[in-house]
This record gives C-alpha cells, sequence and structure tokens, in this order.
C-alpha cells in the first residue's frame, strides 16, 4: 500500500495543481514541480 500511495501521490499532487492554475488562469497549465 506504501507503494502505491508512492505512485498516487505525486500524480494527485500535478492534478491538485493543475486544477489550482486552471482556476486562477482559467486555463490548463501542469506544473510538474515536485520538490
Amino acid at each position: 500500500l506504501g507503494a502505491l500511495y508512492d505512485l498516487i501521490h505525486p500524480l494527485f499532487h500535478i492534478f491538485a495543481n493543475t486544477m489550482r492554475n486552471c482556476e486562477s488562469k482559467g486555463e490548463i497549465a501542469v506544473d510538474i514541480s515536485i520538490s
């Protein structure tokens, strides 16, 4: 389950950033900078 979380978490982070950027800018902008 830990490995699955490590796989899903970055994708969810990108998805959340995409939704946030889409709401703020009105366009789809994917932020792939995961630190």
